[in-house]
């Protein structure tokens, strides 16, 4: 980073951030969290391939001969996509506060708590939108499809940034730490 002081904890720490807010946008948007495929007869001797597919913003149904999708308004994913929104949201905030925190000369540890606090909250919200939808969507796990997946691993990279996060707070106040006991 163009900050002095900055350390490689601190810069691992922001890429991981950047990631978890790009791949939470992604796996948000992404037209499948799950897909189920399958054949439809039309009469005695003809089938076609049908899937249906779907995410927090609405479900489709495709076949050869016709696409339809539809917005969904029920409670469960108006939930998911209030934690999926916040999530990324929360990374947002995480961003610029580990920004503003390695352009500060003095490392105070308010700041870093507050960034550890963001991103632990950014991972918990893309933890609860996949279990709400994991609880309440069609179908099995093996239906959900990559964008269900996507927002999974958003959870275990905030997860580890906020870990990284707590070891540089942990590390730069060391010497305050060590002095109070």
């Amino acid at each position: 980073m163009c900050c002095k002081g900055t350390t490689v904890l601190g810069t691992l720490v922001l890429v991981l951030q950047i990631l978890c807010f790009l791949l939470d946008i992604v796996g948000s948007f992404y037209s499948t969290w799950y897909l189920v495929q399958r054949k439809e007869f039309i009469s005695i001797d003809s089938e076609i391939r049908v899937s249906y597919y779907g995410n927090a913003w609405n479900e489709c149904t495709e076949s050869v001969l016709f696409k339809r999708c539809e917005d969904i308004h029920t409670d469960w994913l108006i939930a998911v996509r209030a934690f999926s929104v916040s999530c990324f949201l929360v990374f947002l905030a995480a961003i610029i506060v580990v920004i503003v925190q390695m352009c500060l000369k003095s490392k105070t540890k308010v700041v870093y708590i507050v960034a550890v606090c963001l991103t632990f909250t950014g991972a918990i919200c893309a933890i609860i939108a996949i279990a709400v939808y994991a609880v309440e969507a069609k179908g099995d796990a093996s239906n959900f499809s990559l964008g269900f997946h996507i927002t999974a691993v958003v959870f275990g990279l905030g997860i580890l940034a906020g870990m990284l996060e707590t070891i540089e707070l942990v590390k730069v106040n060391k010497v305050g730490i060590s002095n109070k006991n």
